[in-house]
């Protein structure tokens, strides 16, 4: 696991979550999703800080999504570390579509 993607798990306290945060996410990472549409979520809400293809901008390269869990990449969303915007209030189909992407679309 990269660096950047490490701090931002202990940055949000993945590691610590409640069993109702994990049993949240648990269940939007084992929702059918449509990376495709992942993809042009991700364009409209990410891209602009984290790169078109995950590269890295102003926020972090994403380039070892796949090393976490879907429900850890879920967990990131919903919290938004650092300086990250939060998307809890995003469809739980959203935040599936968007994580199947970033985890393995790219």
């Amino acid at each position: 696991m990269n660096k950047s993607l490490f701090v931002a798990l202990l940055a949000t306290g993945c590691f610590g979550a409640s069993p109702a945060e994990r049993a949240r996410a648990a269940d939007i990472a084992s929702l059918a999703a449509d990376p495709s549409r992942g993809r042009d979520l991700y364009l409209e809400a990410c891209a602009v800080c984290h790169g078109d293809l995950g590269e890295g901008a102003s926020g972090p390269d994403l380039a070892d999504a796949s090393a976490l869990d879907a429900d850890e990449v879920v967990l990131l969303l919903m919290w938004g570390p650092r300086s990250m915007p939060s998307f809890e209030t995003w469809p739980d189909q959203d935040l599936a579509d968007v994580t199947s992407w970033v985890r393995e679309g790219r």
